[in-house]
């Protein structure tokens, strides 16, 4: 082994070339942050809605803010109806949801969904919301989260953000139970 200057064991020399391992991490870090910074691609086929849920997103949110809030609200045979109640409670959280939330993960494919129907109802305003799967998808949340106790047929709407006096976004027609 010689001086400091002439080192010739290969620690703190560098070569004419990169290795492959190294070449293989900046070419995925390279696609990264290509497919974040590229614009997205809107595709109307039914064919690639059906498939998109096989295909992992790497762009885990479009726009941080708050989404609409779902309510729903019975309706008596008489045609007396409830009060407006919340369907969709924020999750408890604990320490350990920093590596494990299912029930968070539920909750933001659930307020997803219902961005996702806006989006279609204004996609399509000449069909009827009820032909959209992303509505019977809700209908089917608002029938679940429904009390067992009460009766009756329900209807749904959406709010935006901010509460009970949040701007009615788009509500249902009475549906039987």
């Amino acid at each position: 082994m010689r001086g400091r200057a002439g080192r010739t064991d290969g620690f703190g020399r560098h070569g004419p070339h990169v290795t492959l391992p190294v070449l293989v991490v900046l070419g995925a870090l390279a696609l990264v942050v290509a497919v974040t910074v590229a614009p997205r691609l809107e595709v109307r086929s039914p064919v690639v809605a059906m498939v998109r849920v096989l295909v992992p997103s790497w762009r885990f949110f479009d726009t941080v803010g708050e989404h609409p809030q779902l309510l729903a609200r019975t309706v008596g045979a008489d045609g007396t109806v409830g009060p407006w109640r919340p369907v969709l409670e924020p999750p408890l959280r604990t320490w350990w949801n920093v590596a494990w939330h299912p029930q968070g993960n539920l909750s933001l494919a659930r307020h997803s969904l219902l961005d996702r129907l806006l989006a279609d109802v204004a996609r399509d305003p000449d069909e009827p919301a009820s032909s959209h799967v992303t509505y019977r998808l809700v209908l089917d949340q608002v029938r679940w989260n429904r009390s067992s106790g009460s009766a009756g047929a329900v209807q749904f709407k959406l709010i935006g953000p901010g509460g009970p006096g949040a701007p009615t976004l788009f509500e249902s027609e009475v549906h039987d139970p």
